[in-house]
């Protein structure tokens, strides 16, 4: 950040408008590369006819399938976040029902508990 800063304040001082040996160093990384350079027009001929179907497919000739489809997908997507949401809610009052019935079973059986040792402790007494 600090060298970023001081470049700056150096092309400011030196009246130069852009950092020419960042875009010198990145288009001589672009010849080295194997890849095709995608931002220069020359290449546009290396596009293979599978990309152009896949981009005429989405735009759907004016544009409006393309987006009219993109619309219909998001619709689906959101309706199944809907139903998932709903299931995820329905789960949650599932479990906080089969808590609240252990918690009173729990509560039986202390009850239960608690009233056989009074009568054991009743019956020793006695004898």
């Amino acid at each position: 950040m600090k060298e970023l800063k001081e470049e700056k304040a150096e092309c400011d001082r030196s009246g130069v408008l852009a950092l020419d040996h960042r875009v010198r160093d990145l288009s001589q990384l672009n010849e080295l590369s194997d890849c095709p350079d995608v931002t220069s027009t020359a290449n546009g001929d290396r596009t293979t006819s599978a990309q152009n179907l896949t981009y005429a497919s989405l735009l759907g000739g004016d544009g409006s399938s393309g987006i009219s489809s993109t619309e219909t997908l998001l619709r689906n997507i959101q309706g199944l976040l809907k139903v998932a949401a709903d299931n995820a809610r329905q789960q949650e009052r599932q479990i906080n029902y089969e808590k609240a019935e252990l918690k009173m079973e729990i509560l039986r059986e202390r009850e239960l508990r608690e009233n056989l040792e009074k009568q054991l402790m009743e019956e020793q007494r006695t004898r």
